[in-house]
């Protein structure tokens, strides 16, 4: 591709703030969740660019951000556990904020048109929890405000945020959140005991922490605990995917009844 003196030598993240805070909520019309979501890809972009490039992400320019960078992203994001579906999260935002600079600036055409170019993947067969995107979120709106609601909240907006598959998100324990004022995150274990650090936005640190007041008391409480779990016969077990496979398709119900999702 033709270098566009000037243009092209900007920072790739100049935009960011205005992509994030101007053009998703107000242009766009996009939910809380997926800005949380989009943000989550602007930072692993920042920390993909650190651990693969000698320099600062604040120089990493439009000029380096080449097709093939992003499909070495994407296949980095895959090397760290993630299924296809999540790939193609990520690059649902990367698409979106070529297509923003290229509303911005006319010159940024060609630069656009290349990571447009680049193709979802064929997702594998859809487990729980990986709806489409609008479907997903008129089903978070679903549970009320009682502890069980609060409970199913706070694992599916986990779940949405990370990217995390349902093994994963069953497997957290409490000493795998890292919950924080400025900036919290989730230590997700894949396959082949493979674990990544997975940073959380406000909704789902809320969630989290108002989820562990109601649920993480008793004096049986401690880090090794599992954070999400069911208690039968008296005795808390992990909670299992059949549980979560119901508690989605409830809610899934009420969402086709209350005619939110198709």
């Amino acid at each position: 591709m033709k270098k566009i003196t000037g243009v092209m030598s900007r920072p790739l993240f100049i935009h960011s703030n205005e992509f994030l805070s101007d053009y998703l909520p107000n242009q766009l019309g996009r939910s809380e969740h997926t800005i949380t979501s989009y943000r989550n890809c602007m930072r692993l972009l920042r920390d993909y660019i650190e651990k693969t490039t000698q320099g600062s992400f604040y120089s990493f320019s439009f000029d380096d951000a080449t097709r093939t960078f992003f499909l070495e992203f994407l296949g980095w994001i895959e090397s760290r556990g993630c299924c296809r579906a999540t790939r193609n999260q990520r690059l649902a935002c990367i698409r979106t904020y070529a297509k923003f600079v290229m509303d911005l600036k006319f010159e940024m055409a060609g630069w656009g048109t290349n990571i447009l170019s680049i193709p979802m993947t064929t997702a594998e067969k859809p487990t729980v929890g990986w709806l489409r995107e609008e479907a997903l979120e008129s089903i978070l709106k679903q549970p009320n405000s009682s502890s069980k609601g609060i409970r199913d909240s706070t694992l599916m907006v986990l779940m949405y945020e990370t990217g995390a598959r349902v093994s994963e998100m069953l497997g957290l324990h409490l000493r795998d959140l890292n919950l924080f004022a400025s900036g919290s995150s989730v230590r997700l274990h894949g396959k082949g005991g493979k674990t990544r650090e997975v940073p959380v936005g406000d909704k789902a640190t809320r969630l989290l922490e108002r989820y562990i007041r109601l649920y993480h008391t008793s004096p049986e409480n401690d880090a090794n605990a599992f954070l999400f779990y069911t208690i039968i016969h008296g005795i808390r077990n992990r909670m299992s995917v059949g549980n979560v496979e119901r508690m989605i398709t409830k809610y899934a119900s009420q969402a086709r009844g209350k005619r939110q999702i198709g």
